[in-house]
Formats: structure tokens, C-alpha cells, sequence
């Protein structure tokens, strides 16, 4: 951070510096994202901006929180590789779903930073704009881009209250009903709880993630005591 901030008023490498450097006030331990929008502000009013820079400031805007700024960057980004998948993502966060489908009608390949669009699939999963995050998980699908099972993409759609009454409801309907048939309800209820970990891991809740391992260690250990008893 040190070495971006004295980089600022150099004519030639100021303005990615001043990007570098909003992107770093959104690492651990330095997480200040009002100066992360400070630094994205000045570059977006710099009078010439490269294409690869404004994509770096679109993205920290929209992990900063304003998709606005982020959509405005991304747009000016033009055809820089990593410009679509943010823009879409801003859209989502925006609540502009026809403009998202627009986006995604016109591409065949997903190109760029595979993280981007793994972020667009999670944002629309969990807007629960199924259609959407369908025709994004099956163009990265068709790229031979890693993405996320189909049933993941689902609990990620899940509103966490039903998601909690499922898998609560699973956990006692095990307890009292014949063993073949709490058998198969304990190992959906299992099924429910490790996808629903898999996806608190990859959006980094750690807490939730060891809440929802502990909670499944415990319904399963009380049903199988409850089998042998």
C-alpha cells in the first residue's frame, strides 16, 4: 500500500497505482471501503483511464457496495474481458433483471476471471433468479469452467429460514419414524446440511460453517443413539 500510494502523482503509472490501491482497502486488515470508493472516484474523473484499470475499479465498487459506481465502470470498461461478468453482477445487486438477461443473451463463452462469474452465478442463485443463474451455470458448464453442482446452485436459492425448517424438520422426523424410512430421511437431511456448508465455505461464513457442521455431527449422533437404544 505503501509503494501504490507513493506511485499516485507519477504521470505514468498514477492511475493504475490509485486502482491497485483501492483494491488493497478491501484486503484483510486493511478493509476500509470508503477509501476504496475515494480512490475508485478519482480514477473514474481521471480524463483517460485504460480499459483494464476501470475493470479493476468496477470490481472494487461492487465489492464495496456501490453497483451503481460499478455498473457505470464496467460499461466505460467496454470490451475488457472481465467488463460483462461485473457489469451483470452490478445488475443483479441493482434489481435489474431484464438487463441481466439481455447480458447473458449475448454471450456464448464466458471469457475472464473465472471468479467474477462464479459471483454473478451466486448472486443470482440467491436472488433466486433461477432462470439466470441456469443459463450462467450452463454456459461455464459448456466452457469447461468448475462450477458448483446443480443442487448447490439450489440450497444457495434457499431462503435461510426454509433451509433451517428443512433441515430441523428432517432431523425429527428421523427420530420418530421406522428406521428404514428415518434412514433415508437422516441421509437427505445430511445431503441438505453438507451442500449448505460447501456453500457458506466459498462465500467465506466460516462461523456458519461450523455451526452447520456441529449441528449435523449432533442430529446424527442423536439418531443413531436413538437407533441402538
Amino acid at each position: 500500500m505503501r509503494c501504490f500510494a507513493l506511485a499516485l502523482d507519477d504521470p505514468v503509472v498514477g492511475v493504475e497505482a490509485r486502482s491497485l490501491l483501492a483494491a488493497a482497502y478491501l484486503l484483510p486488515g486493511t478493509l476500509r471501503p470508503s477509501l476504496a470508493l475515494r480512490h475508485v472516484r478519482r480514477v473514474a474523473a481521471a480524463a483517460s483511464v485504460p480499459q483494464e484499470h476501470l475493470a479493476r475499479c468496477a470490481a472494487v465498487a461492487l465489492h464495496a457496495g456501490d453497483p451503481d459506481l460499478a455498473e457505470e465502470l464496467a460499461r466505460r470498461a467496454g470490451h475488457h474481458k472481465d467488463a460483462l461478468p461485473i457489469l451483470a453482477t452490478a445488475k443483479v445487486r441493482r434489481g435489474d433483471r431484464e438487463g441481466v438477461g439481455r447480458l447473458l443473451a449475448g454471450v456464448d463463452r464466458p471469457s475472464g476471471s473465472t471468479a467474477f462469474w462464479h459471483r454473478l452465478l451466486a448472486d443470482t442463485a440467491h436472488r433466486g433468479w433461477r432462470r439466470e443463474a441456469l443459463s450462467t451455470w450452463w454456459r461455464l458448464r459448456r466452457s469447461r469452467v468448475p462450477v458448483p453442482s446443480l443442487l448447490e446452485l439450489l440450497v444457495r436459492g434457499l431462503h435461510p429460514l426454509v433451509l433451517a425448517a428443512a433441515l430441523l424438520a428432517g432431523a425429527l422426523l428421523a427420530l420418530v419414524l421406522p428406521q428404514p424410512v428415518s434412514a433415508v430421511l437422516l441421509a437427505g437431511d445430511l445431503l441438505l446440511a453438507v451442500l449448505a456448508i460447501r456453500v457458506d465455505l466459498h462465500d467465506g461464513r466460516l462461523a456458519s460453517a461450523l455451526a452447520g457442521g456441529t449441528w449435523m455431527a449432533v442430529a446424527g449422533g442423536v439418531t443413531v443413539a436413538h437407533w441402538l437404544s
